[in-house]
């Protein structure tokens, strides 16, 4: 698991997450700012005061669990 839980983080050109078997991406507190098209293929957790924001698309080819925070 990788956990985003505070400051922003910018998701540039060339940015990618992977994970195998039960591995996931938390956004909880922090903020994932996306600038470039970002493909996700482990599951994305929105949850608690997280923020999935930007210009760009985020493609996620997993689960998409949204419990909180703000697309």
């Amino acid at each position: 698991m990788l956990a985003l839980s505070g400051g922003v983080h910018q998701m540039n050109a060339g940015a990618s997450f992977s994970a195998s078997g039960s591995g996931f991406l938390r956004v909880n507190g922090g903020t994932v700012q996306v600038n470039a098209p970002l493909t996700l293929q482990p599951t994305l957790e929105l949850t608690g005061a997280g923020v999935l924001d930007g210009a760009s698309d985020v493609l996620i080819n997993n689960t998409f669990n949204w419990a909180g925070g703000t697309l």
